[in-house]
């Protein structure tokens, strides 16, 4: 039975706006992952600390029996070392502790020791809850990622989010191949000149058939991390472990050995060190240690990823003897299919398989992705702009591909300002949401604004706050270039250097869409 005009009226209407909400979800997904391939290089830049150094260097075995002597045996279930800054070394103790009401409760001991003379800088305990595991210092880049992994939106529920704009863009990728059936062709295809619409048509084609591998690539490896946890282990867990989750995971992971009362002296630590890195041919970058001073004590180094390489090395030493048992896989108890799967996806998501190079190529081909996702929509906004109702469709994506982008920048400002009354994680939040506000209340209070002159206003504030931040940044105590270069952090230079380009990349389109506007509008009369 046909539907009648009207109802077939709403329903594409329903159709149209369904997409247009996911696809400014996907552009907001697709912008901060774009953002946060370069978390590290953020958090150098925004911290104000150079790159952590690896603390595991002659005579590190020594501050680590030291530190594990004042610790109950309980706390040694689990110890996890790693390096926090320069010459400076966490070491995060785990176990349980009985209760008074006779069960267990995770507890932890967690210190920051300089690595070299062992000096104890912080110290903390308490149950998971009381121990602030990440850097004050990094809250910046941790606040973006935050918003790219699930939106800030509590529990699965943000997960559930980001996943489906992976599938939608998994989806974008395959209907993009059989839309484009000349897909060869419209690789080398131009722009128009003369025509705008159609020259903007050809740039969306362009820019959205080179980067169609790596959107497949991105969709496929976020959706895995949005619903591995937040859905495929609870639906496991409740088909085959009565709702145990605990189970689920020790089924597919790697066993960890059980707890025993047997005392045992510990293998020279130093010297797994430097035979795990002669094996591995890299540097050790986290250690995990089980049941230390226990019988049965097994100690798991994990390596830094060095260049031409895309998977990162994992060994298993006996803790007493210090003997090599194997290379520690991911899931299972042998190498698989399955398990090389699951170890490529994180390099592949995150694009450091070959350091800085690949980051780069990574964000260049994230950016082409969030082009091609704006300039779809704005097509598809186009074809409909007489029609009332999609005209606020367009001032909503408008205010979304410009909004966002002032609102992380305004993060930043808040984050550097807050470093003058230790209010940094307070002031960077609150200057997020801040920006979205008032950008939301610009857009209503100049409703009656053309929406290019809207977005050519944006894009001027978003230009002129990008090319301050650095400066900003230097006022409020950050690190002075010659410092930076003196630490080898180059990535503070790169960062301020970066932001300038972008900022002056953002008043040159403003610049160059006003041209155009004002020609568009001299030339009317004359038609």
């Amino acid at each position: 039975m046909p539907l009648a005009a009207p109802a077939k009226k709403r329903l594409i209407s329903v159709h149209g706006w369904s997409a247009t909400v996911l696809a400014i979800l996907l552009y907001v997904v697709m912008l901060t992952g774009t953002v946060v391939v370069l978390e590290d290089e953020i958090a150098y830049w925004s911290g104000g600390k150079a790159e952590i150094e690896t603390p595991f260097k002659d005579g590190f075995g020594d501050v680590l029996e030291h530190y594990a002597a004042q610790v109950p045996q309980p706390l040694r279930e689990e110890l996890i070392v790693t390096g926090s800054g320069p010459a400076s070394a966490r070491l995060m103790f785990h176990g349980h502790i009985e209760t008074q009401e006779g069960g267990h409760e995770e507890f932890y001991r967690v210190f920051e020791v300089n690595s070299t003379t062992g000096h104890l800088l912080s110290a903390q305990a308490g149950r998971a809850e009381d121990i602030e595991f990440q850097q004050p210092h990094h809250f910046l880049a941790q606040f973006w990622r935050e918003m790219h992994v699930r939106l800030h939106v509590p529990g699965a529920l943000g997960l559930y989010l980001t996943g489906i704009a992976g599938m939608a863009m998994l989806v974008m990728a395959v209907t993009g191949v059989l839309i484009h059936r000349h897909i060869i062709r419209e690789i080398f295809v131009g722009g128009r000149p003369g025509n705008r619409l159609v020259s903007y048509r050809d740039r969306h084609n362009l820019v959205g058939v080179w980067s169609l591998p790596f959107a497949v690539i991105l969709s496929i490896t976020g959706t895995f991390y949005s619903f591995a946890t937040s859905l495929a282990l609870p639906v496991g867990a409740i088909s085959a472990f009565n709702g145990d989750q605990e189970a689920a995971l020790a089924a597919v992971l790697r066993a960890t050995p059980p707890h025993i009362e047997q005392q045992s002296d510990m293998a020279d630590f130093d010297q797994i060190i430097e035979r795990a890195e002669k094996e591995a041919n890299a540097p050790v970058e986290l250690v995990i240690a089980y049941n230390w001073g226990l019988a049965n004590s097994e100690i798991v180094t994990r390596h830094v990823l060095m260049d031409r390489q895309l998977l990162r090395t994992q060994l298993l030493f006996d803790g007493n003897t210090g003997a090599l048992r194997e290379q520690v896989v991911s899931i299972g108890d042998q190498p698989s299919f399955g398990n090389a799967l699951l170890e490529l996806m994180a390099p592949l998501h995150f694009g450091d398989f070959a350091g800085l190079p690949s980051k780069i190529v990574w964000v260049l081909l994230g950016a082409a992705m969030t082009y091609t996702i704006v300039s779809g929509l704005q097509l598809w906004l186009r074809r409909r702009s007489d029609d009332p109702a999609w005209q606020s469709g367009a001032r909503a994506m408008m205010m979304t591909v410009w909004g966002l982008p002032l609102a992380l920048v305004a993060s930043a400002y808040g984050f550097f300002l807050g470093g003058l009354g230790n209010a940094q994680e307070a002031l960077t939040v609150c200057s997020f949401l801040g920006a979205l506000t008032a950008c939301i209340l610009w857009e209503r209070i100049a409703r009656k604004t053309p929406v290019e002159r809207l977005a050519f206003r944006m894009i001027q504030c978003l230009g002129l706050s990008l090319l301050v931040l650095p400066l900003v940044r230097l006022q409020m105590g950050g690190t002075p270039w010659a410092e930076a270069a003196q630490a080898g952090a180059g990535s503070v230079l790169a960062m301020d250097v970066l932001c300038a380009g972008l900022g002056f990349s953002c008043l040159a389109h403003a610049r160059s869409r006003q041209q155009r506007r004002n020609t568009h509008e001299a030339a009317a009369p004359a038609e």
